[in-house]
């Protein structure tokens, strides 16, 4: 990032490497991708059709404390991630369908 002088403020240059092989990460890929298409993240699928008519794939996983006072689904396309946690400051139980994850609802709509 330059300022209005043309002067370099900001390198963002990251090194990166490989730490996974392709067949593992394609692997938790199919995995998390399953559990949106069919599994308990249902309720965060787009269901988005890009414009070259490529369906965008939601890969993630939900998760709900055994007193469902908490529930989160933590997500990622092909270009973005992120997280969702709906619960309370002082637990209460959130009063949804079993099948309902709120978290993953929100999260589709933010994604939307």
């Amino acid at each position: 990032m330059y300022n209005s002088k043309g002067e370099l403020v900001l390198d963002n240059v990251q090194e990166s490497r490989e730490i996974l092989s392709k067949k593992t990460v394609d692997y938790m890929n199919y995995c998390l991708d399953s559990a949106v298409d069919y599994g308990t993240g249902t309720n965060a699928d787009l269901k988005y059709v890009g414009a070259n008519g490529t369906h965008i794939d939601v890969c993630g996983k939900t998760g709900t404390t055994a007193s469902m006072k908490d529930r989160w689904f933590c997500g990622y396309t092909g270009h973005y991630t992120a997280a969702v946690w709906c619960g309370y400051d002082n637990p209460e139980q959130i009063r949804l369908d079993v099948n309902s994850n709120p978290a993953a609802i929100l999260w589709r709509k933010v994604m939307q």
